[in-house]
């Protein structure tokens, strides 16, 4: 079950989404730049989790309009990390470069429009307490 965003008292706010015991959760912080974490969990054990940082560098409205559009793209892509390696999206250009596996990895994001700099995040995940996971 997809929920509304949740305002949370700090400011945060959080989406969350359940299907077949499985709980996806991203909590995030700001607009411009923002940071959040998203985690997945069964019920009492959360298994993985990532981090972000990020900022758009120009234009905001737009770039966060194409980032939305490119980070949609990958999940209809079914790509693990946040979108696709490369995607284009009229004159954007989103590509995500990450190292390692879903066990632990690091990474970064960025869009381009007409071959300028307008948003770079990065990010950072794994398994957590894995020990228990496997």
């Amino acid at each position: 079950m997809r929920t509304p965003p949740e305002h949370l008292p700090n400011g945060a706010r959080r989406y969350r989404h359940s299907h077949n015991g499985l709980t996806y959760e991203d909590v995030f912080v700001g607009g411009n730049p923002f940071a959040g974490m998203e985690l997945l969990y069964q019920p009492g054990r959360a298994f993985w989790a990532m981090v972000y940082y990020g900022r758009a560098i120009r234009d905001p409205t737009a770039t966060f309009r194409a980032l939305r559009a490119c980070l949609k793209a990958g999940l209809e892509a079914d790509e693990w990390f946040r979108g696709p390696p490369e995607h284009r999206h009229n004159e954007w250009v989103y590509a995500c470069e990450c190292d390692g596996t879903l066990e632990q990895f690091t990474g970064r994001e960025h869009l381009t429009r007409d071959q300028e700099h307008t948003y770079e995040a990065i990010l950072a995940g794994g398994l957590v307490d894995w020990e228990r996971a496997l």
